[in-house]
């Protein structure tokens, strides 16, 4: 895997979500698998631009709960001997039965155990189609979760993003911004669909094309083109 030997100045921390009320009464049914690895990042439709000028960088910031299945080095998975980070499969206890597992990673001092669950606050960032990324989540904060506590009561994944709003039709919109990848050192466009949820007015979904939005809601896959992201808060910034 390419990794540059510099990394980056980070910009400002992002605020992490609260996660929304739990649910437990929702089923979800039926959502796709996350795409495999080294597959094209999500289409923009209807004209949206293809170009990531003009957009803000910004962090996909996600909090959710989860079981970690397994850890390893990362080396162990891609012939890396930077031990900087661990690898993990997660499980979403609020996704669908038969979803894939979530990739993520951890700095070298964050060491979660397998078979424990965890309330996770970080960063996802989504494969943006090159030979070396995948989709996955950075970890940057695990609470772990007491014993006997019911996980199929968990609260849904909620994210929250700053994006540019690139196409807006009448059930969903599209929308981009620029990722600066604290694993990779690098920087790179993304671009999600998100549908709207029912307390999105119509007037105010009119009102933000072309315009910068602060972006709240919830996820039940890692591919937003599946239409599993769903925007409950939409604020113009600018």
């Amino acid at each position: 895997m390419l990794r540059k030997l510099i990394s980056k100045a980070k910009g400002k921390p992002s605020k992490v979500p609260d996660a929304p009320p739990a649910a437990a009464s929702t089923q979800y049914t039926g959502a796709a698998a996350p795409p495999p690895m080294n597959s094209t990042r999500p289409r923009q439709d209807d004209n949206a631009a293809d170009s990531y000028d003009d957009v803000p960088e910004a962090e996909l910031v996600v909090a959710a709960k989860g079981v970690v299945l397994s850890r390893y080095r990362d080396r162990d998975e891609w012939g890396n001997l930077d031990d900087d980070y661990w690898t993990m499969d997660l499980r979403m206890v609020d996704w669908p039965a038969g979803s894939k597992a979530l990739k993520a990673r951890s700095e070298e001092d964050m060491v979660l155990e397998e078979g424990k669950a965890y309330a996770f606050h970080g960063a996802m960032y989504l494969d943006p189609g090159k030979q070396w990324t995948s989709t996955f989540l950075l970890i940057k904060q695990a609470d772990a979760l007491p014993q006997g506590q019911t996980l199929a009561a968990a609260t849904t994944m909620a994210f929250e993003v700053e994006a540019r709003v690139q196409a807006v039709q009448p059930t969903y919109f599209v929308v981009s911004w620029q990722a600066e990848d604290d694993y990779e050192n690098t920087e790179y466009g993304q671009a999600a669909k998100i549908c709207f949820g029912e307390g999105i007015a119509k007037e105010q979904r009119q009102g933000i094309l072309h315009r910068v939005c602060t972006i709240g809601g919830t996820m039940t896959s890692a591919n937003p083109d599946d239409n599993t992201w769903v925007a409950t808060r939409i604020v113009v910034d600018s």
